[in-house]
């Protein structure tokens, strides 16, 4: 399923949604553009978009940004708020069911996807990190 559609339908949930006040959908997720189009932006018109201002994959974007914060939060102090929670090890029994994905596992999906092995150590030393970023940048960009 393309990004558009995903987007298409997130909207679609968001639109028929009773929490959301019916103003706010009107304003928010409606949109004219330089192509006449006046409706929610979805699916081929994403896409058209897209192409005619040659602007990067939403997803794309997303993950860059999660391999930059991972690479800031790595190299922070250990004393920093942000770097404990981060390596804590929750306590307690788990429920039933499917392991909740967390947003390490994602991050650390994606690393494997670009062929990135031992981030960890890698993450410390910023010149290399940075590099693993441009390849990244490169890699999802496409063609």
């Amino acid at each position: 399923m393309g990004t558009g559609v995903k987007c298409g339908q997130g909207l679609l949930l968001t639109t028929h949604s009773l929490l959301v006040p019916r103003s706010w959908k009107s304003k928010s997720y409606t949109s004219t553009n330089p192509l006449g189009h006046t409706g929610p932006v979805t699916g081929s018109l994403y896409l058209l978009l897209r192409t005619k201002y040659k602007s990067q994959d939403i997803v794309t974007v997303i993950k860059i940004q999660r391999l930059e914060w991972l690479g800031h939060v790595r190299g922070m102090n250990e004393t920093r708020s942000v770097k404990r929670i981060f390596e804590r090890k929750l306590e307690g029994r788990r429920g039933r069911g499917r392991c909740r994905l967390r947003w390490i596992n994602n991050v650390e999906d994606d690393l494997r996807k670009l062929g990135v092995k031992r981030w960890r150590a890698k993450a410390l030393n910023r010149e290399e990190w940075a590099s693993i970023i441009g390849g990244a940048k490169a890699k999802l960009k496409g063609p």
